[in-house]
């Protein structure tokens, strides 16, 4: 997050002050790290995925048997172990009866079809488009904070979006929502003070 706070004007700061933090603990108390350490050396289940490939094989294999429908909201990940097995060749389940297949759009897919994919991803690129539309008016229009809002959002998004692409669940959950409403939110403020401006030149 802070090597992507450093490519915009408005998070300079954060990213010297954040890595300047970072770079002290890292000198005298390296211990905070060890986790860290252990999750970057530490040798991965089967590939460089942690076994996730495994899983978003099993969930467009789902797809292309039921690409219009899916499996129904909810009943995707019950289906998962079915293909699962038909793609290893070994015992991948563990006892477990569910699996998500650890990437949203593959996730959505295997509850509604294609055409779920193609409404998820209209929304999501709808609403980022709208988020770099208020980005150009603020810096066109010179509204300081809404523009530093649209820098501080993208940098927030882009850390999020980094690992939310193999995460489990993250189809639904909160945070896509919370982040889709952050990206809405500064054209709705955007038009607002246009729109005031307008009237009070208008008064004038």
């Amino acid at each position: 997050l802070f090597v992507i706070f450093g490519f915009t004007h408005t998070t300079k700061r954060w990213a010297r002050w954040g890595s300047s933090v970072l770079l002290l603990l890292l000198a005298f108390a390296p211990i905070l790290f060890t986790t860290v350490g252990e999750r970057f050396t530490a040798p991965t289940v089967g590939d460089d995925f942690g076994g996730r490939d495994l899983l978003w094989q099993a969930g467009l294999l789902l797809i292309a048997e039921q690409p219009l429908t899916g499996a129904g909201i909810g009943n995707g990940p019950y289906l998962m172990p079915h293909y699962i097995n038909i793609l290893a060749d070994e015992d991948h389940l563990w006892g477990r009866q569910q699996y998500p297949a650890h990437n949203p759009f593959i996730e959505v897919g295997t509850d509604l079809g294609l055409p779920g994919m193609v409404l998820y991803g209209t929304i999501l690129v709808t609403a980022a488009w709208r988020l770099l539309l208020a980005w150009t008016a603020a810096k066109r229009e010179q509204q300081q904070a809404i523009y530093a809002y649209c820098e501080l959002v993208t940098c927030i998004s882009i850390a999020v979006l980094l690992t939310w692409g193999k995460s489990g669940g993250m189809d639904s959950h909160l945070t896509i929502f919370l982040l889709v409403s952050m990206w809405i939110i500064p054209g709705r403020l955007s038009q607002y003070s246009i729109k005031r401006l307008i009237n009070e030149r208008v008064t004038l």
